[in-house]
């Protein structure tokens, strides 16, 4: 019996890594869309990452709190920053 409760939680832990990963991936391509001056593409990719990734949502919808129309937001500025840090530390 334990070692089935251990082997459930590495499994996710596991799952809680590639979801984490996933969300880092999707912030690399905001950063890319933001140097490239496209801040509607990075806005278009953060807004589908906070719909398709829990890990990614979180971080999203804590630094966007105070945002009442997510559409307008400046996915290149603060948001941005918040979110990695808070993937980062959590």
């Amino acid at each position: 019996m334990r070692s089935a409760v251990i082997f459930a939680a590495i499994l996710m832990l596991g799952a809680c890594s590639k979801e984490k990963e996933a969300a880092e991936a999707e912030v690399v391509k905001i950063d890319e869309a933001c140097k490239a001056g496209d801040g509607d593409k990075a806005r278009t990719i953060m807004l589908d990452a906070a719909k398709n990734n829990a890990t990614f949502k979180r971080a999203f919808d804590a630094a966007t709190d105070s945002v009442p129309d997510k559409n307008r937001i400046n996915a290149c500025g603060l948001v941005l920053t918040e979110i990695k840090t808070r993937l980062k530390h959590g």
